[in-house]
């Protein structure tokens, strides 16, 4: 006590040891002890201070006297030599003191325990709660950021946070790859701003004392990153938005804003991560490309036009048309498919025939859709009135059909199937027409040839099953 009084804490502690080496073995040593390791960790000698944390007898002692050793050096900017201990069998203990310190303090604050415990996460192998540490503190500065100005200064570590997560958990198996969010009660009734995401168990199903939790998958952290960095790109482009109280903006407008800016290529990149309806994206291209078409010379003098002056753009040999026209259909071909139901190729070819219904359409386009959708093109042919597109689309479909049943015989009924109704229609129309249309007589010739050919295979197949059905039968067929 007199060291004590006097603040000799290097005497204190070597004289607290001898009383240890001296003490007999039934006696109550925990205040020594404690004497000890306090001192130690007071003179920052932190690697005595945890040896006799690890040799002390008293677990009670050890378990109060880690969270005093670890905020201390944590203070000390000591944490790698912190990460360097082992703590075997105490390592609950360490990941509490830095969860209970990561929970409750300012994210902002240094030291930023969030960070410490991810890195003891990722010391240890454990990626999942690594991710889980790197998302709360993500969480918790969105929670932070409620005007503009903080979102300035906070953003971009909102967005690290989200980068660490993401890569914490890609290192666990794929099947594995969700972290569980706690949530508070009033969380569980709160209307949630973000994306939806998968609720855990039913609050029925829980024992007292238990929490609700979100399941977080790894492309729902991609999701919020994605959000994330575009809002902060957004916004760098344009300043003025962080004037306006709804200045994180959400994804249609993000994408809506990159359209008008005719930032195509960031525009799709940035619809494809934020799962964002790119249709009214390619009317736009489809429309810069119809005006560069209609008159190239006065677009390029526009300010709009520098989407033809990106790098790829710009390498590309020909016209400023026939690289615009290019760019649309390499960017279908990237973002449009069965997947998709190719409806930005329609929406396209819709764009097109909306600005002027006498144009023809590239090949390119007309291929596309007579590959996926060769009803659709028959169907939007008729009702911009293009009759004569209407009938070679038609023609295009049913001599399509014949080649197929020419290379293999039909299986069953649909393989042979043709949509009749349809066909009917554009014999109306055409029939009905101001002026005579000259391939609508190749149509009709057509459609008798096939259906000549559809009763002969009928016939066919009728012939064969009669004879599988009556052996007798099949033996004279076989002799004639």
């Amino acid at each position: 006590n007199l060291f004590k009084l006097a603040s000799w804490v290097h005497h204190e502690v070597s004289f607290a040891q001898l009383a240890i080496s001296v003490a007999p073995l039934d006696a109550d040593t925990s205040s020594l002890w404690s004497t000890v390791i306090h001192g130690l960790t007071e003179l920052a000698l932190y690697e005595d201070a945890y040896a006799s944390i690890m040799s002390v007898p008293f677990e009670h002692l050890q378990r109060e006297c880690i969270s005093h050793l670890v905020y201390r050096m944590c203070d000390d900017n000591s944490i790698d030599k912190l990460m360097t201990f082992n703590f075997a069998g105490l390592g609950d203990e360490v990941e509490e003191a830095f969860a209970f310190k990561a929970r409750n303090i300012d994210p902002r604050v240094q030291p930023s325990y969030s960070r410490i415990l991810y890195t003891w996460f990722i010391r240890r192998g454990d990626y999942r709660n690594a991710a889980l540490a790197m998302y709360q503190r993500a969480r918790r500065l969105q929670d932070l950021i409620t005007e503009p100005a903080l979102f300035a200064s906070l953003a971009e570590e909102q967005l690290e946070a989200y980068s660490l997560a993401i890569n914490a958990l890609s290192l666990v198996d794929s099947r594995n790859a969700w972290i569980l969010l706690p949530l508070s009660s009033d969380q569980i009734h709160e209307p949630r701003k973000r994306r939806r995401l998968t609720r855990h168990v039913p609050e029925d199903k829980f024992t007292p004392g238990r929490f609700d939790t979100d399941v977080i998958r790894l492309k729902d952290i991609q999701y919020d990153f994605a959000l994330l960095s575009a809002q902060i790109d957004i916004i760098r482009r344009d300043p003025t938005i962080l004037s306006s109280p709804e200045f994180m903006l959400p994804p249609p407008t993000i994408v809506l804003r990159l359209i008008q800016a005719n930032k195509f290529a960031l525009a799709m990149s940035t619809a494809r991560s934020l799962s964002v309806d790119m249709t009214d994206l390619f009317n736009h291209l489809t429309i810069q490309c119809l005006r560069l078409s209609r008159n190239p010379d006065a677009v390029i003098q526009e300010d709009t036009s520098d989407w033809l002056l990106n790098d790829d753009l710009a390498s590309w040999s020909g016209t400023p048309v026939e690289r615009g026209w290019r760019y649309l259909r390499q960017s279908l071909q990237q973002y449009d498919s069965a997947e998709t139901d190719h409806k930005y190729s329609k929406a396209t070819l819709e764009t097109i025939l909306g600005a002027d219904r006498t144009s023809s359409p590239p090949p390119w386009l007309i291929n596309i859709l007579e590959e996926n959708h060769h009803e659709y093109l028959i169907r939007i042919s008729l009702r911009y009135d293009n009759l004569e597109a209407a009938i070679e689309h038609t023609l295009s479909l049913i001599r399509k059909s014949n080649s197929r049943l020419a290379r293999e015989a039909p299986e069953n009924a649909c393989s042979t199937w043709l949509p009749y109704a349809l066909i009917d229609q554009v014999l109306i129309a055409a029939s009905q027409a101001a002026t005579s249309i000259p391939t609508l007589s190749n149509l009709r010739s057509d459609i008798s040839d096939r259906v000549k050919r559809m009763q002969k295979l009928r016939n066919d197949l009728c012939t064969i099953e009669f004879n599988n059905n009556d052996p007798i039968k099949a033996v004279i067929a076989q002799r004639q």
